[in-house]
């Protein structure tokens, strides 16, 4: 919640809540609130009491970051659009306030059972991972073809510890569809190296009061897709079919360009095109894709390339799928593309439809990580 929207939405709930203790007074002591012309009941007025309580609970959890005001804030707005409701010549203007709570809590509800499900989705991910020591890194690359054992060197990921796991933060834009919108966004992700995996999640806001939450997931060779309307609505949800098995096996592998020590990897086969090319096949769990990867002549990353599914159920058809350097930035003393462009080769058209930059990528991290948000 952006810090000014926090400031009148605590103050909302403030005034809001305070106001409910005048129906209480009404119910326990009638002749001091004259301004309110009905008869209030003392059990009515504990409902005044309640509503006051939940409201000024859901601020003070507001107040201190605990994750559970947004359902007190609801409780409390359920409860008091029933006595306003009760009171309705003097109490009407209150349903304004209600209904503007709801607005900013039912979202936020949302969002924290979508940021629990990835927290527990990030710890199935990570649960048999090991830290600790740095482990050495001592894969042999001449084996590989030159292009890939240049790359890897020049790179700079052989002289660091073996990767576990990848976390990294991202931002940029994309669209759905060619010549539409371009929608900012803010990513996150896990990535496990030494057992093929990752989950991914994003937040879209397409329109002001409006976003999409959304989840990508590798395990186990199986691909989930999740997108969900202000994080409670599904609008795709894709679960271990051939499509989406497929893209995320892929996904995962044009990614290495991140974590490029993982090229020694033995679910990986490496097989020389030219001298700035290779094709790269990953089998995980019985599943096999294969993508081709190009550098410069120096051994830079260039871009990524493998035939993916584009398209909506029953209507998919694998495309060319290109993942584009922009710009090289070095983390933890390595050397990757931290800016890049996604596009879709369509038979009518290029359709670039991702931009993005990493703008935080850290080797083997602690876990959880310090300030870390799954929204």
């Amino acid at each position: 919640m952006e810090p000014v929207l926090r400031i009148f939405f605590g103050l909302l709930l403030l005034l809001h809540g305070l106001i409910h203790f005048l129906g209480a007074a009404k119910a326990f002591q009638p002749e001091s609130i004259p301004q309110i012309t009905r008869s209030i009941p003392k059990p009515e007025g504990v409902l005044w009491i309640l509503a006051g309580l939940l409201l000024l609970g859901a601020l003070a959890s507001l107040i201190f970051q605990k994750n559970w005001w947004p359902a007190l804030a609801i409780v409390g707005v359920i409860i008091s659009q029933f006595v306003v409701s009760l009171s309705w010549e003097d109490a009407k203007f209150g349903t304004l306030a209600n209904l503007i709570i709801l607005a900013v809590s039912i979202p936020a509800y949302g969002q924290q059972r979508f940021s629990n499900m990835i927290q527990a989705e990030i710890s199935a991910l990570l649960a048999e991972v090991r830290l600790g020591e740095p482990v050495p890194n001592e894969i042999d690359f001449k084996s590989f073809p030159p292009v890939v054992n240049t790359w890897v060197r020049n790179s700079g990921a052989t002289t660091q510890p073996q990767v576990q796991v990848v976390y990294l933060r991202q931002k940029g834009e994309m669209r759905t569809k060619p010549g539409g919108k371009w929608i900012p966004f803010e990513a996150s992700q896990y990535i496990r190296v030494e057992d093929p995996g990752f989950v991914w999640f994003v937040k879209v806001a397409p329109y002001p009061l409006i976003h999409l939450t959304g989840r990508d997931r590798l395990q186990g060779g199986q691909g989930e897709m999740l997108i969900k309307l202000q994080s409670l609505f599904k609008v795709v949800d894709e679960a271990k079919n051939e499509k989406i098995n497929s893209g995320t096996i892929l996904r995962f592998l044009g990614e290495i360009c991140w974590f490029p020590s993982a090229a020694g990897q033995p679910y990986l086969h490496w097989e020389e095109l030219h001298e700035t090319s290779a094709r790269a096949t990953i089998e995980i769990d019985g599943h096999s894709e294969t993508g081709v990867f190009r550098f410069t002549p120096e051994g830079d990353f260039v871009s990524f390339e493998a035939l993916r599914y584009y398209g909506g159920k029953g209507t998919a058809v694998k495309r060319p799928w290109i993942v584009e350097t922009l710009e090289y930035k070095k983390f933890d003393g390595v050397k990757i593309p931290a800016v890049c462009r996604v596009t879709w080769q369509l038979p009518e058209e290029d359709f670039p439809w991702l931009r993005f930059e990493i703008t935080h990528l850290e080797y083997n991290p602690d876990y959880p990580i310090s300030g870390i948000s799954h929204k």
